[in-house]
């Protein structure tokens, strides 16, 4: 892999990766190293959204605090969800540089 195939698969993971899927064939984004890297990215990103749009669903439903720590379940829900897409993300984007 030259450089700029990896560079370009790395960027697919900062929620770019459904557009690079769109790229016309021919161009450096259409590789199919960089195709594969935002195909996966596109895949962490739609979980992300299916996530957040299922939280808002359940708000409601666990909308009570720990007792004695003032954090509300809903918030450790949300904070997981983001912990969890950024950490796919990241690691995505060492794997495609690596």
């Amino acid at each position: 892999m030259n450089e700029q195939d990896r560079i370009n698969a790395i960027i697919s993971y900062f929620f770019l990766g459904p557009l690079f899927l769109l790229a016309k064939s021919g161009t450096p984004l259409s590789m199919s190293y960089v195709k594969g890297h935002a195909k996966n990215a596109s895949k962490i990103i739609s979980f992300f959204i299916l996530g957040v749009i299922i939280y808002f669903f359940v708000k409601p439903l666990v909308n009570f605090s720990i007792p004695g720590v003032g954090i509300h379940i809903h918030t450790l829900i949300l904070a997981s969800i983001v912990a969890l897409c950024l950490f796919f993300l990241m690691r995505g984007a060492y794997n495609a540089y690596r």
